[in-house]
């Protein structure tokens, strides 16, 4: 499992420094033009791009991975967390996390009552981010059992 998290921090972290460079790229060409001796010259300034834009209202994402379904509700710092066990054995208790779509930074959140899943059971947790916690610029949001890395879900 840890390969997979690794894997899947990697590629939040590429897919934001693809869209960075891809954006980047774009301001850059869009201050390039052609010139022609008999025409003015203008000048261009090149902006940075802006930030990732928040997305308004509540967004679901779901997880499968091995026996485990989970989806998870979010609007703003708080949301909803909804496992379902299809393993033959109890798994360790969950842990969520955010990483920030353009800095990677890791955030965790609190997950009420979290304890481990008996085999064939379904929890429905109540998600807090810590207050201030951007989570519609999330780019990844990563599950754990135990401390133990068991991937990412997919976006709305």
């Amino acid at each position: 499992m840890t390969s997979n998290h690794a894997d899947s921090h990697r590629a939040a972290r590429q897919r934001a420094a693809a869209t960075l460079a891809v954006l980047g790229a774009a301001a850059l060409l869009a201050g390039c033009g052609g010139s022609d001796s008999s025409a003015k010259q203008e000048t261009t300034t090149a902006t940075a791009p802006a930030a990732v834009p928040a997305a308004s209202g509540p967004q679901s994402f779901d997880y499968v991975n091995n026996g485990l379904e989970a989806t998870l509700s979010i609007d703003g710092e708080t949301g909803t967390l909804t496992l379902r066990n299809g393993r033959d054995e109890r798994v360790a208790t969950p842990a969520l996390y955010a990483l920030d779509g353009l800095t990677g930074t890791r955030t965790d959140a609190a997950l009420a009552d979290a304890a481990p899943i008996p085999a064939g059971a379904t929890v429905r947790l109540a998600v807090r981010f810590p207050k201030g916690t951007n989570t519609a610029a999330a780019g990844f949001f990563g599950l754990e059992f135990g401390g133990e890395d068991a991937g990412g879900f997919d976006g709305p």
